[in-house]
């Protein structure tokens, strides 16, 4: 309960930006929620200036995954991250409305209510652990129902906003990317991606306790056995997973076990870890040329090149 009432006042008190006349005393205050935070710790660890406000920006961000979007150079990255950021702000107001608030709050005092406690889990243990993973799948299926009903109407209410939004021109330099056929595409990702996420945070976060204890306790055993494969199974070669010694990393697919390191490891938001799987998954292909075919071109080019000198 305690937790509860902490929660709920750093949200007012981080809110009192939108909702209140705006004072010199602020300013204090908000040195010291960060301090309590630990934001100033962080900050104080780097020593590049430049970097803080990136660092600001790419909360629940993955900053390798962005910035390897194809096409994009540091300066469009810049702009899609801030675009990005534009929209969740956006998304953070709608949450300030009464009505949107009194919708949210019920939602997620039912499902704490509703929620399996401690005793109740151990009773379903005894029936056995199947009939727990069948309860746990239809309460976290009734949580994402909601998320994406939640997302959608956010989306079919508010997407002219947000396309009015991206036309200013601090987000010129991926204007090029925002025209044409693909445009629209790549619009509504971003507007997704940035609506889902605060959507996370304003729901799934307060509701995260429960979502843990249904996980560790329905997959306990599960993520056991994992673990103790996956710790055997990296001490092996890749020989042993069957892959040809011609397609076999010679980093032993670093970046791509870091960006699930990072990603999936270090993120709290589902949406976040959900994209940094599909990008590890991207990765292998991408990691795969760069040091076999773009290596075996590079090979070619020089010989060609020696080829033509010699005649």
């Amino acid at each position: 309960e305690k937790c509860r009432q902490l929660e709920h006042f750093l949200r007012q008190l981080c809110s009192v930006v939108y909702r209140e006349k705006l004072n010199s005393g602020i300013a204090e205050v908000c040195i010291h929620v960060q301090s309590f935070l630990g934001c100033d710790t962080a900050l104080a660890e780097l020593d590049d200036e430049d970097l803080h406000l990136h660092i600001q920006v790419a909360v629940n961000d993955i900053t390798f995954e962005d910035a390897v979007e194809k096409g994009h150079n540091e300066a469009q990255m810049n702009a899609r991250l801030l675009l990005k950021r534009s929209i969740q702000r956006y998304a953070y107001r709608l949450f300030l409305l009464r009505t949107m608030e009194q919708i949210v709050n019920q939602f997620i005092d039912s499902e704490r209510a509703r929620g399996p406690k401690v005793d109740d889990i151990k009773a379903l243990e005894l029936q056995g652990r199947a009939t727990l993973k069948e309860i746990s799948l239809e309460e976290l299926a009734r949580i994402r129902a909601y998320l994406d009903q939640i997302q959608e109407l956010i989306m079919e209410s508010c997407t002219i906003d947000f396309i009015s939004i991206s036309q200013r021109r601090e987000y010129g330099a991926i204007r090029g990317f925002m025209e044409g056929g693909k445009g629209k595409t790549y619009l509504d990702i971003i507007f997704r991606e940035a609506v889902r996420e605060q959507i996370e945070i304003e729901i799934y976060v307060p509701l995260r306790s429960i979502v843990s204890r249904l996980l560790v306790n329905g997959w306990r055993h599960d993520d056991m056995e994992m673990q103790f494969k996956m710790q055997e199974l990296s001490k092996r070669t890749q020989t042993l997973f069957r892959i040809p010694p011609e397609k076999q990393s010679p980093s032993d697919w670093r970046t791509v076990s870091n960006i699930l390191q990072q990603g999936v490891g270090r993120s709290t938001l589902p949406c976040a870890k959900l994209r940094a799987i599909v990008r590890a998954a991207k990765e292998i292909s991408c990691l795969h040329w760069q040091e076999h075919d773009c290596h075996s071109s590079n090979m070619n080019t020089t010989a060609s090149g020696e080829n033509m000198g010699d005649d």
